[in-house]
């Protein structure tokens, strides 16, 4: 009981430290692709429906929290910043529980380490980008699979992680693969779980609006051009960032036994599947963190128990300690510093706004300033285009010229962020150019260029 004592101890410890580290994010609205969600789930609480009065490219769980914590709490950057945040923490427990239950204890609490403090982790575990809701239901299915063998269960929480966000179908087709080919029992059990989410959510959907729906959801992710340049450079830098767990999930791959065959595939799977998909961000790495921190915990136990002389085993976990501890001083000083800054010149452009605009003229832009700008001085967007990055335009699905007809047919403030999004679609900005007042620049440190327009 002591010993189980000290554990939670230092569970409780840990988990402290990665709040501590966390606060600064969870309290500070910046620009980026959360916005777009966070302005998707307001309108969603106001009774306005995705798919049928606004493009959304993913399946529907996620809008529907959103829209709750709207409901609850209206506009709250502290509650919508905390749903990825108490995923996360979520996330961490079962991995923990996993560990200590099919490995041991220090493999638990280094597993608990590795993913706390891991990057991608700390960057966007305040982040809403949905993909945390969804990593965290997998991980519900992993454990109930293989700790507590409810694979109906399993498959239910598959199914729930599978209408979050589609990136979790990859695992979850190697696990169903993998189940496949050893017990068809098991198999029909949790594809039945699954299916009773998966299927019949899907087709509900695609009843009320069928194509509204497979166009974005599916079809919308098959049209994104493959940027070759741009995948390679995330992948590294997420590997570079990375390096401790995916060094010590690398050596995994030469210890030989079946403990953790299965991570080892699902892993390894997934990590090919992101390098051949057409568009990779940072973000889709979370799901697998979670995998390499396991393996990371368990075989660095294992890399420990084979140096049996003392002399070389404590100096190399000081050398570990400090090793991790560098790391961890290394990427919250960026975060801090950089990461997790606020909205550099928000207040001054809200400012600006008001002056020289009432509250009903609607705005629309960049999309990952425009909902940020939007739901802070409560403005409307036009016509609900929310999703504008240029992927959604080059897919065809939403037509660019519409676009630049309805900033025609009434008075409209764009805010424009210099050459990305809405800014490199050559189209876009010479309609801009001949139709449009530039206002004013507000020039950022970490953001390039604010261009406001009168239109």
């Amino acid at each position: 009981m002591k010993k189980n004592n000290l554990v939670w101890i230092l569970f409780t410890i840990i988990l402290i430290a990665f709040l501590l580290i966390e606060f600064k994010g969870l309290t500070s609205p910046q620009p980026g692709d959360e916005n777009v969600y966070f302005y998707m789930g307001k309108l969603f609480s106001e009774l306005t429906i995705p798919y049928k009065d606004f493009f959304y490219a993913h399946p529907p769980l996620q809008i529907i929290l959103l829209g709750l914590v709207f409901k609850i709490f209206g506009t709250n950057f502290i509650a919508l910043k905390a749903i990825p945040l108490i995923s996360t923490i979520i996330s961490a427990f079962l991995i923990f529980k996993l560990s200590k239950k099919k490995f041991g204890t220090w493999e638990a609490i280094l597993t608990l380490i590795f993913f706390l403090f891991s990057y991608s982790v700390l960057f966007n575990s305040v982040l809403s980008f949905g993909i945390n809701i969804a990593s965290m239901l997998f991980l519900f299915g992993l454990y109930q699979y293989y700790v507590k063998n409810n694979y109906l269960t399993a498959g239910i929480f598959f199914g729930l992680a599978s209408i979050t966000k589609l990136l979790s179908l990859i695992p979850i087709a190697v696990i169903f693969s993998l189940i496949f080919l050893r017990d068809k029992n098991k198999f029909l059990k949790i594809l039945i779980g699954f299916s009773i989410i998966f299927i019949t959510i899907n087709l509900l959907f695609i009843i009320l609006f069928g194509f509204n729906y497979i166009n974005p959801v599916y079809k919308y992710h098959l049209l994104k051009s493959f940027q070759i340049d741009s995948n390679f450079s995330e992948y590294y830098n997420i590997i570079k960032l990375n390096w401790i767990i995916f060094a010590l999930a690398f050596v995994s791959l030469f210890f030989k036994g079946s403990k953790l065959l299965d991570f080892k595939i699902i892993s390894l799977t997934y990590l090919i599947a992101l390098l051949i998909s057409s568009r990779i961000f940072n973000y889709y790495f979370i799901i697998v963190i979670p995998l390499l921190a396991i393996l990371s915990g368990y075989y660095a136990v294992r890399l420990l128990k084979k140096i049996n002389k003392k002399i070389i085993l404590i100096p190399l976990i000081l050398f570990l300690i400090l090793l991790i501890g560098w790391d961890l001083t290394a990427n919250v000083s960026f975060l801090h510093n950089v990461g997790f800054n606020e909205f550099e010149r928000g207040d001054d452009i809200i400012e600006f706004l008001n002056l020289k605009f009432d509250k009903s003229t609607p705005i629309v832009g960049d999309d990952s300033s425009t909902p940020l700008i939007a739901l802070m001085d409560d403005r409307i967007i036009l016509n609900n285009y929310i999703d504008t990055n240029s992927a959604v335009f080059e897919s065809k699905l939403i037509d660019i010229n519409r676009l630049t007809n309805d900033i025609s047919n009434q008075k409209t403030i764009v805010v424009l962020r210099s050459n990305q999004g809405l800014s490199a679609i050559k189209e876009f900005r010479d309609f801009i150019n001949t139709n449009c007042n530039l206002l004013s620049i507000f020039n950022t440190k970490l953001e390039g260029e604010y261009l406001i327009y009168d239109c």
